[in-house]
């Protein structure tokens, strides 16, 4: 089994390119469990599994990442549930950097492959303005973003750049075991 773990900054090309593979192979996507809101355009079970603070609790969940805002007193969490990620075969997720080791703490290291997408922030802010957001919010995100990826690049077992990578046919071909 290998569960392979997408990581990049906002706008990077995470979601697409997970999207992409799993049409393209059928490879199993795992999607994470957050307790925030669900925002405009999202589906639940497909960008994530929208639960309560309650239903987080339950023990069933691991790699529990707590995020406070100055507008809440409880934070909102991010996490995985061992259902999904067990029965062993391959799949792919997409995590931040702290979800990646507390996924190899669970699962072993061996068995987590972690694909970084080094996106040019000059493009990430082209796209966040093609998606509509002001530039302000693009460049809060990729602020937030910076410290937990600063070393991802160093620690990512296959490091794609989405303007001279054809990311698709790359991981196409790692997951059909021609790379």
């Amino acid at each position: 089994m290998t569960v392979y773990a997408i990581v990049g900054n906002t706008l990077s090309g995470k979601s697409t390119l997970v999207r992409d593979l799993v049409t393209s192979t059928g490879i199993k996507q795992v999607t994470t469990y957050t307790t925030r809101p669900m925002r405009e355009g999202e589906r639940d079970g497909v960008d994530y599994h929208f639960i309560s603070s309650e239903e987080m609790d339950n023990g069933n969940y691991f790699g529990r990442r707590d995020f406070y805002t100055v507008y809440r007193e409880e934070p909102y969490s991010y996490a995985m549930n061992k259902d999904d990620v067990f029965p062993f075969e391959d799949k792919i997720l997409i995590l931040d950097s702290a979800g990646v080791r507390a996924l190899k703490d669970e699962i072993g290291y061996e068995n987590v492959v972690t694909v970084f997408i080094d996106a040019p922030i000059n493009l990430l802010v082209e796209r966040g303005k093609l998606r509509g957001d002001s530039e302000e919010e693009v460049q809060r995100r990729l602020h937030a973003d910076r410290d937990s990826l600063i070393s991802a690049k160093y620690f990512a077992d296959i490091v794609l750049d989405p303007i001279r990578d054809d990311m698709l046919r790359y991981m196409y071909d790692v997951l059909r075991g021609r790379k």
